[in-house]
């Protein structure tokens, strides 16, 4: 309590200090309106509130709060430092930087505080910052502060409304003023919470997307679709857009501005007499986006248009460039709106029926298409940009980019344009049969394999680069058909040398055709189906009499199935179960004939099938037993 009175007891001198000083007229208030606006439903002009004698002022500040002037280095708090714009504050010169970051020191420290704001004035504000009014003139002076304020919307809870003033000879004093709601510190604090939730939404949604077209896109339609335009008490704000949703240009301007900041796209906000709209810049090129035209005031899931992103500067007279950025504005020299390379409405309505279908000809909805959904499915926008053929042709943004398509439509809007390179034809290509410094040629096509093996195809498209890297990891491993000259179960197949070197580790047979086989000119093809020289022996005893592979297993359609080709465990199968459920093997040894034919035979071994085909082996050969056709 004692502490509620003592914060109670001193804003109360404030007060009365203010109080008697006006009425004895040491303190005298100017207020005026520079630039008035016409249209006051958009941007405002600033309001600046002179105030003599702010030594007493500045002295107050300096005993009770601890503020610290322009000289002391500002910390800089990275999570909100990154949604401020340096676009303006780099072409500065230094007096004025100097300037402008006292403002920042003071509005960092008001924002990272729960303390209540003094009143200078008539108005609550950030604390005093003084200039050198011989480098700076009181007009350049809020000129730099409006700019900061434009720059620096994360500070949402200043007002448009700045406090000036002399302090003492040529010392001069300027400060931006506070909402009276966030005066004090802990509904201040409370309101940051609200808005940095809202701000890590956004961003987690926008951010997500690969390109910074999409990111920039989505931002748009998600603060469109998220604000009303009406004034508000705080439409000066990126507050009333963000956690409001109530705004005008400023609040849409700002919150648009802040977010594209913090995702790493350069963005700044100009100002026409009555607007307020954002440039961006992309690869040294700024293109015009004007958040607040693009919003129709109806929230269903798309913005009005796309007449006014990331195009060239407009040219009316809600858009000409009041003179307070003059020297400072970037240099807005984009031809054309940067998308227009691979995007058309029309053609992409036509071009797509399903799409049309659902959308219609709406060009907002069918460009919003196209950034969440067509450009991954490598859909084509405009004649002009293929996206396959594009992969296609160059090796080297395959392996850059792999199989994440919208960076191929980004690059060829921000580099492959400007390098000529081509993206409706394709090009004459070497095809990649290399990795690792071996020759994969002799056992591996490119086309081939994707065009053979469907879940590769879609999986890496044409890309050499991923094809190749796969076969070699995987593939020989995997048996994969790789070449229509080499089938690696063929050459399996027809060498007994190699099966007996090699066994069932199918890269070796590729391995061995590159190094040797090629050379010693043996066949690679043919042999699908057969087997040469299959075994016969296992664990000592020889089952020729009575077994053949190609037989069993071209009798068998499960064995097939189960086995194929693969000689040990064909004659595995026939040893541990094939006899036992009295498969023939071969055309000279029938179980039931066997049977049929000897009674010394069935009253030796009842229904203990494999006991026959052992007899036959050991001993029915030898005594010429009949096991072909019935006695």
């Amino acid at each position: 309590m004692k502490e509620l009175m003592k914060v109670f007891y001193e804003r109360s001198k404030i007060f009365l200090f203010a109080f008697i000083a006006t009425a004895l007229g040491v303190i005298t208030f100017q207020t005026e309106k520079v630039m008035a606006s016409e249209n006051e439903s958009g941007y405002k002009q600033p309001v600046f509130e002179k105030v003599d004698n702010l030594k007493d002022y500045l002295q107050q500040e300096e005993n009770n709060d601890g503020y610290r002037n322009f000289e002391t280095q500002y910390y800089a708090d990275p999570y909100w430092s990154r949604y401020g714009a340096r676009t303006h504050y780099n072409k500065l010169n230094s007096a004025e930087k100097r300037l402008y970051d006292g403002l920042y020191g003071k509005c960092e420290e008001v924002l990272n505080s729960t303390k209540n704001c003094d009143i200078t004035g008539n108005s609550y504000t950030v604390g005093l910052v003084t200039y050198d009014g011989t480098s700076i003139s009181e007009n350049r002076a809020k000129d730099i502060a409006v700019i900061f304020t434009i720059d620096n919307p994360q500070f949402f809870f200043l007002n448009n409304v700045f406090t000036y003033g002399n302090y003492n000879g040529n010392t001069k004093v300027i400060t931006p003023n506070v909402y009276s709601d966030f005066a004090n510190g802990q509904n201040r604090n409370n309101a940051k919470q609200a808005f940095k939730a809202q701000l890590d939404n956004w961003y987690s949604i926008a951010n997500s997307y690969p390109t910074k077209l999409q990111k920039l896109r989505k931002l748009e339609v998600l603060i469109d679709e998220s604000v009303t335009y009406v004034n508000t008490q705080k439409d000066q704000s990126a507050y009333s857009a963000v956690v409001e949703k109530r705004s005008v240009c400023s609040g849409y301007s700002k919150a648009y501005e802040m977010l594209s900041n913090a995702m790493g796209i350069e963005a700044a906000c100009l100002t026409s007499e009555t607007h307020q709209w954002v440039t961006i810049n992309l690869r040294e090129v700024w293109y015009d986006v004007d958040v607040t035209w693009e919003d129709d005031d109806v929230n269903d899931g798309v913005s009005n248009s796309i007449k006014y992103f990331l195009r060239p500067p407009f040219g009316d007279r809600e858009h000409i460039v009041q003179s307070l950025w003059n020297g400072l504005e970037p240099r807005r020299t984009a031809p054309t709106p940067l998308w227009m390379r691979i995007f058309n409405s029309m053609f992409y309505y036509n071009r797509y029926s399903d799409v049309a279908s659902v959308i219609g000809n709406n060009e907002a909805k069918l460009f919003d298409h196209f950034m969440q959904f067509g450009m991954n499915e490598q859909r084509i926008g405009e004649s002009s940009f293929n996206c396959k053929i594009y992969m296609q042709n160059y090796p080297d943004l395959r392996n850059a980019f792999g199989n994440n398509y919208p960076l191929y439509y980004e690059h060829f809007l921000f580099y492959g344009v400007m390098e000529g390179r081509n993206a409706i034809s394709l090009l004459p290509r070497n095809k990649i049969t290399s990795y690792g410094g071996t020759n994969y040629s002799a056992v591996y096509d490119p086309d081939y394999y994707a065009n053979n093996n469907p879940d590769l195809k879609k999986a890496f498209g044409n890309n050499d680069e991923l094809l190749i890297k796969h076969f070699v990891e995987f593939g020989m491993r995997e048996g994969r058909y790789s070449k229509q000259s080499f089938n690696v179960y063929s050459y399996k197949n027809e060498y007994p040398d190699l099966r007996r070197a090699f066994g069932s580790n199918l890269e070796k047979y590729y391995r061995h055709y590159i190094e040797n086989g090629e050379r010693e000119n043996r066949h690679t093809s043919g042999m699908e189906n057969k087997i040469v020289g299959a075994m016969t022996v296992l664990d000592g005893r020889n089952y020729a009499v009575l077994y053949d592979a190609n037989e069993y297993v071209n009798k068998y359609g499960d064995l097939k199935k189960a086995f194929g080709y693969d000689e040990e465990a064909l004659l595995r199968h026939f040893v541990d179960y094939g006899m036992k459920e009295g498969r023939q093997a071969k055309t000279s040894f029938n179980l039931e004939i066997y049977k049929s034919n000897y009674a010394d035979l069935r009253k030796a071994f009842g229904n203990n099938n494999k006991e026959y085909y052992i007899h036959y082996i050991n001993y029915g050969v030898n005594e010429k037993r009949n096991a072909q056709s019935k006695i």
